[in-house]
């Protein structure tokens, strides 16, 4: 037991923590709905350079191309979707 009310006992451990966000569970789902109706082979941006397949390991691959962890506001990716380039 704890020696403070309300305090979860020494070694306890408390409740799980959700799993951080992922590009399969947050992202990939987005891309999908929202642009792979063009972004794909023959489809309307299908000579693009961001082609989505549906499947989310080879879609990682492609859109990790257009994004920049080190730096999103300079990302492509976020200035496409955002409206801050012509898309």
């Amino acid at each position: 037991a704890s020696d403070k009310p309300g305090q979860p006992a020494k070694g306890a451990r408390g409740p799980a923590a959700p799993a951080a966000p992922s590009f399969r569970r947050a992202v990939h789902p987005l891309l999908i709905a929202t642009c792979k109706a063009c972004h794909a082979p023959g489809a309307p941006a299908g000579a693009s350079r961001l082609l989505l397949s549906g499947d989310a390991g080879a879609d990682h691959a492609a859109v990790a191309r257009f994004a920049d962890v080190r730096n999103p506001e300079g990302s492509a990716l976020l200035a496409k979707a955002s409206g801050a380039t012509l898309h």
